[in-house]
């Protein structure tokens, strides 16, 4: 009777397959310090495979910003190709940026590089930096108004003084108070309110002043086949491509 139950249990066993254990991938980190603005996660990850296969990128990029430090980690997948990279790299002058490469020990490598996908996009903050700003143009406490208000006060002596000893008479006025900062701003936003226009926004949406320059693009210029782009504060201009016929 066991034996028959035994050999039940052996052929039942015979036909489960075990899962395959995954190995830990072991990667190879080259830490570059002193990059140039510019050279993010997708322009290293084009770069560098140009050594070997890159397994992972990562940018240190600040938590409140979101610019990036000035040092970046790439991961690649053979030490050998990392150790070449980082040689043939290091001390190499990139946009008036001389870069400074060496291959990690394992055990410095930072978490972010042992798991997720090749490259993080950056953190878009607009939200919260819409809710900070929110945050400040509000009516603080008595206390905490009182701390501000006689900080702001010993700033504002110092440049008078500082203006005095170059000669400039000057009145900054009285410090005004969170709260009537807040009522000012309210009064502007119920005029524009009044007038059919949007309330004010604590964040500058650089976008729709970039789109009103567009719009106020002559004629003649559209004619002559030239077209004024606004891009980060510079006009550049964008010859339009006749289409072929």
């Amino acid at each position: 009777m066991a034996k028959g139950v035994l050999g039940n249990m052996n052929t039942q066993n015979k036909g489960v397959v075990k899962p395959a254990e995954k190995k830990e991938q072991t990667l190879h980190v080259v830490k570059i310090k002193r990059i140039p603005y510019g050279l993010f996660e997708k322009q290293l990850w084009e770069y560098f495979t140009q050594f070997g296969k890159v397994i992972r990128v990562r940018v240190a990029r600040s938590v409140k910003t979101g610019n990036h430090k000035g040092w970046a980690y790439v991961g690649f997948e053979d030490k050998e190709v990392a150790e070449i990279a980082a040689e043939t790299m290091d001390g190499y002058l990139m946009f008036e940026k001389r870069l400074s490469c060496h291959v990690m020990d394992p055990k410095d490598v930072p978490r972010s590089m042992k798991s997720g996908s090749r490259y993080l996009a950056p953190p878009h903050l607009r939200g919260k930096a819409k809710k900070e700003a929110l945050l400040r143009n509000t009516a603080k406490p008595q206390e905490q108004e009182e701390k501000s208000k006689s900080r702001r006060e010993a700033s504002q002596k110092k440049q008078s003084n500082k203006l005095k000893r170059l000669g400039i008479v000057y009145d900054f006025g009285a410090v005004p108070s969170s709260a009537n900062i807040v009522k000012l701003i309210d009064h502007k936003n119920s005029q524009r309110k009044a007038k059919g226009g949007r309330s004010s926004c604590p964040v500058r949406h650089a976008n729709s002043f970039y789109q009103t320059q567009k719009d106020q693009i002559t004629q003649s210029q559209r004619k002559k086949g030239g077209i004024l782009f606004l891009m980060k504060g510079s006009l550049r201009t964008s010859k339009l491509k006749k289409s072929s016929k």
